[in-house]
């Protein structure tokens, strides 16, 4: 990353009026740059695009453009994942959390609502488009479904990953899964 001779601090390379996205406390942002020189800790000013705030964000998390959760005419950008990963996602969450306005399929069939997702199969496989995810009783702190899962994920100390094998060598991969210390599902 390029420094600004003057300054010292990281050089985005950005200019007044650019498009850029951050994340920051587990909530995807995007915006356009306000002030583009850095104030004396090193921060742009950058104006939110809901709400239209105004925040100061280090250059080294900023990125240009719309960001990997952009999506047109509001579509959500489809997340991929399996019921073992879903079951741990909603355990992590507190008590009295709900979602509405996604749309959900499990083994490419549409939740319609009586589907039971909190005892999907654990190698299920499973969409999740769109949707808002509330963690208090009242929906006053609505955050994306996708991009919390997604901040779960990159925080999580924990992977689940799916592997294809032939038959002939799945007892050899579930033993060296086990031996390196993961659990094998399904």
């Amino acid at each position: 990353m390029k420094t600004n001779s003057s300054t010292g601090y990281a050089d985005l390379g950005c200019k007044n009026g650019d498009q850029v996205w951050w994340d920051q406390d587990w909530t995807h942002f995007t915006g356009k740059v306000v002030d583009a020189n850095p104030n004396f800790d090193g921060q742009v000013l950058v104006q939110t695009d809901c709400g239209k705030v105004n925040m100061r964000v280090w250059p080294s998390q900023l990125h240009i453009g719309m960001g990997p959760y952009f999506a047109v005419e509001g579509e959500g950008v489809m997340l991929r994942t399996s019921g073992a990963e879903w079951k741990a996602f909603c355990a992590s969450l507190p008590e009295g959390w709900w979602h509405e306005d996604d749309t959900i399929t499990v083994d490419g069939k549409p939740d319609d609502g009586e589907m039971d997702l909190d005892n999907v199969p654990d190698d299920a496989v499973m969409t999740i488009s769109g949707g808002i995810l509330h963690l208090d009783q009242e929906g006053k702190s609505g955050k994306s479904l996708e991009q919390t899962i997604r901040f779960w994920r990159k925080r999580s100390d924990v992977t689940r990953i799916v592997v294809e094998v032939s038959k002939a060598q799945e007892n050899d991969v579930r033993e060296a899964v086990e031996k390196a210390g993961g659990k094998c599902i399904g």
